[in-house]
């Protein structure tokens, strides 16, 4: 009985050692499986960081290194001129103007300004505005419009006037209403306008002067004899007739001859959505503008990323105003532009 006893004993013992073993072994492999577990799970992240950075586009500092730079240069005195390449241009980043020389050849009063009355009145650089006034009221006298435009030298306005009932047509597409400070439109004479005797008596002054002066000088006045210019003759002694009535024009005449000049591509629209390359201002004192970048341009991003380019179209536009533009004339004149072009190497643009 005692020797039974002592090997249940020996038999429980061998039993629990393997079961404390078994119990030790099931806790180190639940150790290394978290192990393993935390291991992958910093695998999968670091294997995301790795995915991400791949596919994330290059920054602009890296993919503007590898550029190239291609100038051209377009003489023309065509307002419409075209430069085909010789291969494609791929991957164009940038398009701007290095240099470039605008002449002054578009008239003062030329063919989108020269219309009063239905009457089209020659275009040309008249020397200031009493010559241009003259031409303008011979015009009007030859056309049988009972109407003057006088200037008022103070104010530096034009006086338009005629009989009561008179109209004043300004509203042809192409007005001179700009020119002698009109807005564009139709008016007609009322009655019972005042004036100025004054005024009105120095401005008519003006012109009988102007003619003595050329006779006496034996000068042309536009290219015409004084003689030619008889619409003084309805005022003699510089006096107006009484039944004359007046219109002011609102806005103070600018007959310098100073431009604007825009020169656009039809291939090329920047992020702003215009095609204009550059804006030109010709100044009053001079027959011809120089344009400088003074350098590196400033480089203006395109609507898209890169666009491709075998040609390029330019078009002049004399600026009226922001919404007012006209074809620049060039009168046979030339005009030169430099442009650089900039393009990006293909490996380094994702598409």
């Amino acid at each position: 009985m005692k020797i039974l006893f002592i090997i249940s004993a020996i038999v429980l013992a061998v039993i629990g050692h393997r079961f404390y073993r078994l119990n030790r072994v099931n806790t180190e492999f639940r150790v290394n499986m978290d192990d393993l577990n935390e291991k992958l799970d910093s695998m999968k992240l670091e294997n995301k960081r790795l995915r991400d950075l791949i596919q994330k586009e290059p920054p602009k500092k890296i993919a503007d290194l590898a550029t190239k730079e291609h100038t051209i240069i377009l003489n023309s005195n065509e307002n419409v001129s075209e430069y085909v390449f010789p291969y494609t241009l791929k991957n164009v980043k940038h398009v701007e103007l290095i240099t470039g020389i605008m002449p002054k050849a578009q008239y003062r009063l030329n063919d989108y300004n020269n219309v009063i009355n239905n009457i089209t009145v020659e275009p040309g650089s008249y020397s200031d505005v009493i010559s241009l006034l003259m031409f303008v009221n011979q015009e009007l006298y030859d056309n049988g419009i009972g109407m003057v435009l006088m200037f008022d030298a103070l104010k530096r306005n034009v006086i338009a006037a005629a009989n009561a009932a008179t109209v004043l047509n300004l509203s042809d597409t192409n007005t001179m209403a700009p020119v002698i400070g009109f807005e564009k439109g139709t008016y007609t004479f009322p009655s019972g306008t005042t004036k100025d005797s004054n005024v009105v008596t120095s401005s008519l002054n003006y012109f009988t002067t102007l003619k003595a002066s050329s006779n006496a000088s034996n000068t042309a006045i536009n290219n015409y004899p004084p003689d030619y210019y008889t619409f003084t003759d309805q005022f003699p002694g510089n006096v107006a007739p009484s039944t004359w009535e007046y219109l002011y024009s609102p806005h103070r005449v600018n007959i310098k001859h100073q431009l604007y000049v825009d020169v656009l591509m039809d291939e090329v629209t920047y992020f702003d959505g215009t095609h204009r390359l550059a804006r030109i201002f010709v100044p009053e004192n001079a027959e011809d503008a120089e344009y400088q970048s003074y350098g590196k341009p400033i480089f203006r991003s395109l609507n898209q990323d890169y666009i491709d380019l075998d040609k390029i179209t330019f078009r002049l536009k004399s600026v009226v105003s922001e919404t007012n533009t006209h074809p620049y004339d060039l009168n046979g004149l030339n005009y030169s532009l430099q442009i650089q072009i900039t393009t990006v190497d293909p490996y380094l643009v994702k598409y």
